[in-house]
């Protein structure tokens, strides 16, 4: 393989997801498509009722869409059998959950609680120096005898991340992984996942609502209304950021201090996209709207048709229906 060729570690092509009950069906994914490429650390982020923890459980072989392809690492997951799909939560895939006692089992230390996805996997052969370096990456060594009521909860979330990595997962799933910490450590949990990234080759998503956090890393990928609307793309990479301002640049991005990223609307290849809630709200769209679409060289634009345009479309219209 070239080593410029793009290689895909997530696809997701026009995903759909509807929950049934005797009473109501609710469409949590409307036709969603998303790529994240091998070694990316990415956000998605999304209001509540968005989808992105439908996407995240679909991702992590929670849960199952009703329609649509869904490959991790170059692999159908939608086709594993009940021990394919567990063998893949084990190996493939780690998970850090917003709740910390999810993570985190409150008798055993730290060592122990690292240790547990490795003996129930049979990764027995080095598990003590495997928790040696994990806790390492996330500097936390000073802590290996702890357990969970001694530890703050940024210290608990960054055990939680070593726990995720202990069978060394090609993919790790965050969700809300900062949902219950302070701006520095948010900060230091983000610094961690960027240096996970490169320590260990591992492709990171993290899946949350605060759009402060996700401007710490290279891309964001926004979700309304179970579809992908429109991608954020970093400025400048972390490292160029660190070179110019220093130790601060995730704290000072997480506050809002500094612009890192542009907004990109998405099209997907059914030409289908969604505009930037900011741009409905100062076009006064509400409803089904019809838009004029005119093209200016390389630019395409939108506008709000006058009065005077739609009297036109619809004699139009009916000229042509008849």
């Amino acid at each position: 393989m070239d080593n410029n060729e793009r290689r895909l570690m997530v696809e997701c092509d026009n995903l759909v997801k509807i929950y049934k009950t005797a009473e109501s069906e609710v469409v949590a994914l409307q036709g969603l498509d998303l790529e994240v490429e091998e070694g990316e650390l990415m956000a998605i982020i999304g209001n509540s009722g968005s989808g992105k923890s439908t996407l995240l459980n679909m991702l992590g072989g929670l849960d199952r869409p009703s329609a649509g392809k869904l490959h991790i690492n170059g692999e159908d997951i939608l086709k594993y059998d009940d021990k394919q799909l567990r063998e893949y939560m084990k190996s493939t895939v780690g998970f850090v959950w917003q709740n910390n006692a999810r993570n985190l089992i409150p008798y055993l230390t730290v060592t122990q609680n690292i240790e547990l996805p490795m003996i129930l996997a049979g990764n027995t052969a080095n598990k003590r120096e495997r928790v040696l370096e994990l806790l390492d990456a996330v500097a936390m060594t000073h802590r290996k005898k702890s357990k969970l009521n001694q530890l703050s909860g940024g210290e608990q979330q960054r055990v939680a991340i070593a726990i995720a990595l202990a069978n060394n997962p090609k993919l790790l799933l965050a969700d809300e992984p900062t949902g219950s910490v302070d701006a520095k450590t948010t900060s230091m949990i983000m610094d961690v996942f960027n240096n996970l990234k490169d320590q260990f080759k591992v492709t990171i998503v993290i899946v949350t609502h605060d759009t402060q956090l996700a401007k710490s890393v290279d891309r964001v990928v926004a979700i309304r209304d179970g579809r992908t609307s429109s991608e954020f793309l970093i400025k400048k990479s972390y490292a160029q950021q660190l070179a110019e301002m220093g130790d601060q640049i995730l704290e000072q991005a997480i506050s809002g201090k500094i612009d890192t990223h542009e907004e990109l609307v998405v099209v997907d290849k059914y030409g289908r996209l969604q505009l930037p809630k900011d741009t409905i709200e100062t076009l006064r769209i509400s409803g089904k709207t019809n838009l004029k679409v005119e093209m200016d060289g390389d630019r395409i634009i939108l506008t709000v048709p006058s009065g005077e345009d739609l009297k036109n479309f619809n004699k139009k219209a009916a000229a042509q229906a008849n």
